[in-house]
């Protein structure tokens, strides 16, 4: 499981690997 926090606020997205 990798997450992923981008430098936008509220903004996360999760790739399943």
């Amino acid at each position: 499981l990798y997450v992923f926090q981008s430098h936008l606020p509220t903004i996360d997205i999760i790739f399943d690997i």
